[in-house]
């Protein structure tokens, strides 16, 4: 996600799910939008981003810093 937005691609991930949406959270909420992230992006996207996000997890625990 990082790289999309670095390069201009992130026109295939919804805005909601974007870079700085992410960086936008901390701490028991970042944890949540991130899951929320991934669920999404593998599962109402299409093309490359499913691909990618399909079945992708996250063993992240608090806390979380960017």
């Amino acid at each position: 996600m990082k790289t999309a937005k670095e390069t201009n691609t992130e026109g295939q991930i919804p805005e909601a799910y974007r870079w700085d949406k992410l960086i936008g959270q901390s701490g028991a909420e970042l944890k949540k939008f991130y899951k929320e992230l991934l669920t999404h992006l593998g599962e109402n996207c299409t093309g490359r981003v499913r691909e990618i996000y399909q079945g992708a997890a996250t063993k992240l625990e608090l806390p979380i810093m960017f």
